[in-house]
């Protein structure tokens, strides 16, 4: 977009000669954008892994109960789920929704305006990520540990399709309508990952806290 607005201001100056000026400085421009946000998903992934480092070292706690167990392993599934959400979104521009979007909606009816009101929201749908991988660890006393990543993923995509409903049912702004099909499939895909994620640790947590 302002590639095309570059090049209307300098056609309707009437002086040829600033055509290409205007247009180098425009393709200057969006490649500062482009370096921007390549460098905010770098510094989001890097404290992701600091995260995802802590919440491990969290789990080699052999007295850890049930709901920290799920605790822990939602949080880390979460945090594989944004990265490859926030990488989408910034880099390849696939999605138009952020899953940190999905609490700042709820929460406030927009979408975060400035980056202090994103870290809040990403922290805020990590607190969530882990309640739900919490619910996960009480059901396996019913449902058992056995095929457990399926279960899991299968436990995700149900989660995300009733979600979906929902705000389509009550129309919440942003997150309701229509959604191009390529950004559906990849939001689809980080909530798979979420499923896998979740009954890896979940699975791993299980084994340490028995041996």
């Amino acid at each position: 977009m302002r590639y095309f607005r570059a090049f209307e201001k300098s056609r309707t100056t009437g002086t040829g000669g600033r055509r290409p000026t205007a247009i180098k400085q425009a393709k200057r421009i969006d490649l500062k954008i482009f370096e921007n946000n390549k460098f905010r998903t770098l510094k989001q992934l890097f404290c992701f892994i600091l995260i995802f480092h802590q919440l491990l070292e969290m789990g080699k706690d052999d007295d850890m109960d049930r709901t920290c167990r799920g605790l822990v392993a939602g949080a880390v599934a979460g945090i594989a789920m944004n990265i490859w959400n926030l990488t989408d979104y910034y880099l390849f521009h696939i999605t138009e929704i952020r899953f940190l979007d999905w609490a700042a909606v709820l929460l406030t009816w927009s979408r975060p305006p400035a980056a202090f009101q994103g870290v809040i929201s990403l922290f805020v749908q990590l607190i969530w990520d882990a309640f739900l991988g919490a619910i996960f660890a009480h059901l396996l006393v019913l449902i058992t540990s056995r095929e457990l990543m399926i279960k899991s993923t299968l436990y995700s995509m149900i989660l995300w399709f009733f979600f979906k409903i929902v705000v389509n049912f009550y129309r919440v702004p942003v997150l309701s309508g229509k959604q191009p099909f390529p950004g559906l499939l990849s939001n689809l895909a980080a909530i798979i990952l979420w499923g896998i994620v979740l009954g890896l640790v979940l699975e791993k947590l299980n084994k340490t806290s028995e041996e």
